[in-house]
């Protein structure tokens, strides 16, 4: 005899893109207004990994990262060292990471920590970066596995809101969520 309630499969996997089309002089945070949506959705009992190149202090992404990590959540946040870079791209990846640090902390060994890597994290070669742009959530809003993955810098310019970037969100795929764990989880160890 048939069960009086089906059993529900899982949702399938969702994927969707986000572009951005800045004007000359007009900047479009479309793409990090998106990331701020999904991060503000994150609840207390999840997980936040986050990997950046560039970023600033004062950006929201920022703060819906420090949000979240007051809300409960556990946020892991890997930074690139900014060395090489203009000095006011490197002091603006500075500030963000004291900000960050100032907050999570900055023990890889801790359920929340920021960090800035030297060089590229993985690569020791001279000159290498941490070019990551990605953001993965264990959950947030009716989602979960969710990679928020982009080209664009966080940032109200230059290579952020003021160029044409794209970025992928996954959702409700563990083993692309996983992957990026695991990547992170290299970066984290500096």
């Amino acid at each position: 005899m048939p069960s009086a309630s089906p059993s529900a499969s899982p949702p399938e996997p969702a994927l969707y893109p986000v572009f951005n089309y800045p004007q000359v002089g007009v900047p479009d945070p479309a793409i990090n207004n998106d990331l701020v949506r999904l991060l503000d959705q994150v609840p207390s009992d999840a997980d936040i990994t986050a990997a950046f190149f560039v970023i600033q202090p004062n950006y929201p992404v920022v703060d819906a990262l420090i949000n979240a990590f007051s809300r409960g959540a556990r946020v892991k946040v890997v930074l690139d060292s900014g060395d090489g870079q203009s000095a006011s791209t490197n002091q603006a990846v500075d500030e963000t990471f004291a900000r960050l640090a100032a907050a999570l902390g900055n023990d890889p060994a801790a359920t929340s920590y920021a960090v800035q890597c030297v060089l590229s994290c993985i690569s020791k070669a001279s000159e290498s970066i941490n070019h990551n742009k990605f953001v993965a959530m264990s959950a947030t809003g009716d989602l979960s596995d969710v990679v928020f993955q982009s080209t664009a810098n966080i940032r109200s310019d230059g290579s952020g809101d003021g160029a044409w970037n794209a970025a992928v969100v996954s959702s409700g795929n563990p083993q692309v969520y996983g992957s990026y764990m695991g990547y992170a989880a290299g970066l984290a160890a500096l």
